[in-house]
């Protein structure tokens, strides 16, 4: 398949991270039984996109068993491979379970004012528009293991109905607007110009999300070094069930 490619804003814009997660998603979800769910994706990023550019789409099976099946989609313009990911799906099954609960948090998403500043797109930016993406005021706790922690509240703008695949990729779409903000939160006032640049993605949905609901985010860096930083972060549904984990491996510079 080919798809035109959505941008990130600057003056020179590239292909936007979230749009090749969710096209790989998408992808691989053609493919994969039904009623599976997308449970897993691995994504790496390799070179930078052209806006101008078509990217077509391409899947391969890896695996397919009776409860899993697992895809290699690649990202692919002019012949150059942008990305690959490996997405696997699962047929849901009955278990006991364990998950942490939401953390506390002040405002409901309806009083809070849209997110902005630093590397966050705009609101009015093309790549954030089909999201409502605020902050979430009184986020607790603020610290964790002595690294910051911030919180954003989510949604998607249009319904997306039941697909469990659309719903996932709506929500890797979404998850790559803030990784690299949070791991720079203490070097902002550091001298240069910042560069950065995501190298690699991992996403795991837990149970059934939907990406037209509010969703807590709620993330922090647990490392820099050596101009690699590591950002995690958790997605909450307004019931505070843990819905998805996140973490992103950043290039960061400042020259």
């Amino acid at each position: 398949m080919a798809a035109r490619a959505a941008g990130s804003v600057g003056r020179h814009p590239r292909v936007f991270g979230g749009s090749l997660l969710a096209q790989l998603t998408m992808t691989a979800a053609a493919a994969a039984h039904q009623p599976s769910r997308p449970h897993s994706l691995h994504a790496h990023f390799l070179v930078q996109g052209d806006v101008a550019e078509e990217i077509s789409y391409q899947c391969v099976p890896l695996r397919r068993t009776r409860q899993f099946t697992t895809f290699r989609t690649d990202a692919v313009q002019a012949g150059t491979l942008l990305a690959t990911a490996t997405v696997s799906f699962h047929s849901d099954e009955v278990t006991t379970g364990h998950a942490p609960r939401m953390p506390e948090i002040g405002l409901p998403p309806e009083f809070c004012q849209p997110a902005s500043g630093g590397p966050i797109p705009p609101p009015d930016a093309p790549i954030r528009a089909p999201y409502d993406f605020r902050h979430a005021d009184g986020l607790l706790p603020t610290i964790r293991d002595g690294r910051p922690v911030v919180g954003y509240w989510l949604r998607a703008r249009e319904k997306l109905g039941p697909d469990p695949a659309l719903n996932a990729a709506a929500l890797a779409w979404a998850s790559d607007f803030a990784l690299t903000r949070v791991a720079d939160l203490e070097h902002e006032s550091e001298p240069g110009n910042r560069r950065a640049a995501s190298l690699d993605h991992a996403m795991w949905f837990h149970r059934p999300v939907h990406a037209d609901e509010w969703l807590l985010y709620e993330l922090t860096s647990p490392v820099y070094q050596d101009a690699l930083a590591l950002s995690t972060g958790r997605f909450f549904d307004l019931d505070g069930n843990l819905v998805a984990t996140v973490a992103q491996e950043s290039l960061l510079r400042r020259r």
